[in-house]
């Protein structure tokens, strides 16, 4: 009887170290982590995966699906979409016709429904209000009100903390049930997201997961409703603009839809989301973007003085000018006192948007709505 306590508690601390991150967690930003996991899959075969922790309650936090080139049908590799968002990190999405590129499945981005299907499959939701939705989505908003991004994946792995295994009632079969490369998505139950990713079909480095596997390693991290994503040569992850695991194909594998998390406040133009590829900064109540990313989707060309560190933007008429670190700008000639400078951070120089966004003739407004956001009107004219 002691012998078997012995063994229970053995395997049940060998579960707590698979759950939890060691020291060697990274935090990439705040309500953000990173760390690798190894273990050993069912057949005995070495496994190396990684995982990242959301906390999608934090402010401007997002985990956001992104279609390949912003275009339906199209596919992108992943650290182009993580790179041209801004995302602090990534990983693949949804399954995908691999001739047409189109999604299986529905596809919701910012409430509006992108693609609509009834395919079994187990889809992904994110609401307003930061919580995570599982189950099937029946191609309309019925039991799914309020929600923002959704994706359609698959199979269900975890219930209710339970492992869950209904792979082959969602359409999966074959060699897909073999151990292979996989990406899931979880929440554990104080409602944080769990994003992983493990390598496959790579001898003597990391051999792979069944869906059943993957079940479990979800339930050791702490997820209570867990389900995969696409996986094989797909399964893949970005971290501040790196690459971190390998792939099977021994590259990247250009996917039609991918997750990025993001932590940045929302901006549209037109009502199309815009992204930079250094998140916006608010300060003193004034929010600051890139530079030539904010002229060039106003329709303005651009030119940088090195020497005086000084961005000129020129629209029709319209001619604004700022410098770094000087607390005005020249707006059609005239100076303009301003309470933020504009910045040099990461390589990149922030502007004030407000400022130039009308200073080119745009209107733009703070939404203080269920997600705060800027909205620029007018400024493609």
């Amino acid at each position: 009887m002691k012998f078997n306590r012995l063994i229970g508690v053995f395997c049940l601390c060998l579960a707590l170290a698979w759950a939890y991150p060691a020291a060697a967690a990274e935090q990439l930003a705040p309500g953000i982590r990173y760390w690798t996991i190894e273990r050993t899959n069912w057949q005995g075969g070495p496994v190396k995966g990684h995982v990242l922790e959301v906390d999608p309650k934090q402010p401007y936090t997002e985990i956001r699906p992104v279609l390949g080139n912003d275009i339906l049908g199209q596919r992108e590799v992943l650290s182009s979409m993580a790179g041209r968002t801004g995302a602090i990190a990534a990983i693949n999405g949804g399954f995908f016709d691999t001739k047409t590129g189109m999604p299986d499945g529905s596809l919701i981005i910012d409430g509006k429904q992108v693609t609509t299907s009834n395919i079994l499959r187990t889809s992904l939701g994110f609401n307003y209000a930061g919580g995570v939705q599982m189950g099937y989505f029946p191609g309309n908003m019925t039991g799914w009100e309020n929600i923002r991004h959704l994706l359609s994946g698959g199979p269900l792995l975890v219930k209710d903390g339970l492992p869950v295994d209904q792979a082959v009632q969602e359409g999966l079969w074959g060699s897909v049930l073999k151990p292979a490369g996989r990406t899931a998505v979880g929440v554990t139950a104080d409602g944080k997201v769990l994003l992983v990713e493990v390598d496959g079909r790579q001898k003597g480095y990391s051999e792979g997961l069944t869906l059943e596997e993957l079940s479990y390693l979800m339930i050791d991290l702490g997820a209570v409703q867990a389900m995969a994503l696409d996986g094989g040569g797909s399964s893949e992850m970005v971290v501040n603009g790196k690459i971190v695991n390998r792939p099977s194909d021994g590259k990247e594998r250009a996917i039609s839809n991918g997750l990025v998390v993001l932590q940045q406040l929302p901006v549209y133009i037109d009502n199309q989301r815009i992204f930079f590829d250094v998140p916006p900064l608010v300060e003193k109540g004034r929010t600051l973007v890139p530079m030539r990313r904010i002229f060039e989707v106003l329709g303005a060309s651009v030119s940088w003085d090195e020497n005086t560190k000084t961005v000129t933007g020129v629209k029709g008429s319209y001619t604004v000018q700022l410098t770094v670190g000087k607390s005005i700008a020249v707006v059609n000639g005239k100076t303009t006192k301003l309470d933020v400078p504009a910045q040099l951070i990461n390589g990149r120089t922030l502007v004030p948007m407000r400022l130039v966004g009308e200073a080119l003739g745009a209107n733009v407004n703070y939404d203080t709505g269920q997600i705060p956001a800027i909205y620029i009107t007018g400024g493609r004219r």
